[in-house]
């Protein structure tokens, strides 16, 4: 049986193999802010996301919750 997270991070080494463009958008998650991450690679995208929002927003997601947010969106 695969572990969710290996599952996860099989799912964005593929992404990243393919160059496909991962984004994420704030006003996407309920907050009022234009704050925009975005890479070719899924890994910067996360630590992009988290560290605003908990900069920012006070909200601390753990990687795995962005990397959720990342697969709902691809």
């Amino acid at each position: 049986m695969l572990h969710c997270a290996t599952l996860w991070t099989a799912k964005l080494n593929f992404m990243s193999a393919m160059d496909c463009m991962v984004k994420l958008v704030c006003k996407d998650y309920g907050f009022e802010c234009n704050f925009v991450a975005d890479d070719d690679d899924p890994t910067n995208v996360i630590v992009k996301f988290g560290k605003h929002t908990t900069e920012e927003h006070g909200i601390e997601y753990s990687k795995e919750a962005i990397m959720q947010f990342i697969l709902r969106r691809s």
